[in-house]
């Protein structure tokens, strides 16, 4: 009975760190926009949630170049999550209530085909869940290593393989802190890491996927039902049948759908570049610079990938909009927004030599 309550304790623990404070925090974002999808769901959410891994970029890479504990990482971590719910809960009230009625409302105006679209999402999620598919390397390193983490309280020191000290933190780590924040969901739900990312992200994120390229839909066809979904439709077959090897986003989408890549390219990307594509069109506030900017920072928390990807697509995308709607200005503050992953570029150039110079192997 014990074992059953710390079951559920944890799958609560994680719902409310993954479904309760990205919704709060998100509409704590929202709250002074003037958008259309500023009263949106899942735009809402996922405002909060990039915001939530960009913080544990900010906090996370200084303290694994400093050494620190991973009990360090999770105070610091915990308290700006509880000043962030806090400063939401006692500013937007209102604001919250208004979304969550529009939202039940949604659901209940739904149309019925979308129960067949929920079938299509969680099935595959179901069915994958009592499949164990062929040993995958990136899984028992990446395992491995949270689970390191969290025992050892160090920050990636751990020797994956002897479990001893290791004096080198490669690069790819060390700027970027996905995998500390996955080491916090276990650390705070006491749930392993093995059953958070194969049994319980699966549920979170691939819905969370689908849902942005819905969103991405609608944006793009401009509400035109019938093109959304047939859009929508297509996603779902690329997604069942694009498994031709291990690494386009189809086949990550249910198989490793935890893993950083995974989340960069199913839940990162498509969101900044409907983030991107939107206040190009609408005509971007200087608070809109400032969530770009977030979202540089969440982008290069992921991987290093992330840190270009996040740079090439907005400024692309800033240039595009700069000469359709003749506003060259948002080039120019879209650089300045991207300042986070150029610094974060040139650390990774530079890496060996900066550690050198702050003493890390001393």
């Amino acid at each position: 009975m014990i074992a059953i309550l710390k079951i559920v304790f944890g799958i609560v623990c994680v719902l409310v760190l993954l479904g309760v404070c990205p919704f709060v925090i998100g509409v704590l974002l929202s709250k002074k926009t003037s958008h259309d999808l500023s009263y949106n769901f899942i735009y809402v959410y996922m405002l909060g949630l990039m915001l939530l891994v960009a913080v544990s970029e900010v906090i996370g890479v200084p303290l694994t170049l400093m050494k620190a504990s991973f009990s360090t990482y999770v105070l610091i971590y915990s308290g700006v999550l509880i000043l962030l719910m806090l400063l939401a809960v006692l500013t937007a009230r209102q604001r919250m209530a208004e979304l969550l009625k529009i939202t039940i409302q949604s659901v209940k105006n739904a149309d019925r085909r979308w129960g067949w679209i929920l079938l299509g999402v969680f099935l595959p999620i179901l069915l994958l869940e009592f499949r164990t598919t062929y040993v995958y390397g990136d899984d028992k390193v990446y395992l491995a290593m949270v689970n390191d983490i969290v025992t050892s309280n160090r920050l990636y020191l751990t020797n994956i393989e002897t479990g001893g000290t290791d004096g080198w933190v490669i690069a790819k780590y060390a700027l970027s802190s996905y995998w500390l924040w996955i080491a916090y969901l276990v650390k705070i739900s006491k749930v392993h890491v093995l059953i958070l990312c194969k049994t319980i992200l699966p549920f979170v994120f691939v819905p969370l996927g689908y849902a942005l390229q819905g969103l991405l839909a609608s944006y793009l066809f401009k509400g035109e039902q019938r093109k959304i979904w047939i859009f929508m439709f297509l996603v779902l077959i690329f997604t069942f049948f694009g498994g031709f090897s291990t690494y386009p986003v189809t086949y990550r989408f249910y198989t490793w759908v935890w893993q950083s890549k995974a989340f960069l390219a199913i839940i990162a990307v498509p969101f900044m570049f409907l983030y991107c594509s939107y206040i190009y069109e609408k005509g971007p506030s200087f608070r809109d610079y400032v969530f770009l900017a977030i979202m540089n920072i969440a982008m290069s928390s992921t991987t290093l990938t992330g840190t270009g990807l996040a740079v090439a697509m907005s400024c692309v995308l800033s240039m595009l909009y700069a000469v359709l709607y003749k506003r060259l200005r948002i080039v120019f503050y879209t650089i300045l927004t991207c300042i986070p992953s150029f610094f974060i570029m040139v650390f990774y150039l530079k890496y060996a030599a900066i550690l050198e110079k702050i003493n890390f192997y001393g």
